[in-house]
């Protein structure tokens, strides 16, 4: 195999009262990975948001993600998630 494409993944987590938070985050980081290496990449930066009613606005690690995928120095070509709605839900 060649060399893997440098990447990021981005995970968020808004727990409910009974889930363990932790299994959540492993699930999803494992998603990832698992997709990222099938398409030729390997994560080497992850941003984690995670904490009860998760808005757009409070998603300091998905606002850090978005300003370092717009610098002229940014540390990888793709970003992972394991669902588009762990990006952002409608505020309605």
């Amino acid at each position: 195999m060649t060399d893997l494409n440098p990447a990021a993944g981005y995970i968020r987590v808004a727990p409910k009262p009974q889930a363990d938070t932790s299994k959540l985050v492993e699930q999803q980081r494992r998603e990832i990975e698992r997709d990222a290496t099938r398409r030729g990449y390997v994560v080497v930066h992850w941003y984690l948001d995670s904490g009860p009613e998760l808005r757009c606005a409070r998603q300091p690690d998905l606002r850090c993600l978005i300003d370092d995928s717009c610098s002229r120095t940014r540390p990888y070509l793709a970003i992972f998630v394991s669902s588009l709605s762990r990006l952002s839900r409608d505020a309605l």
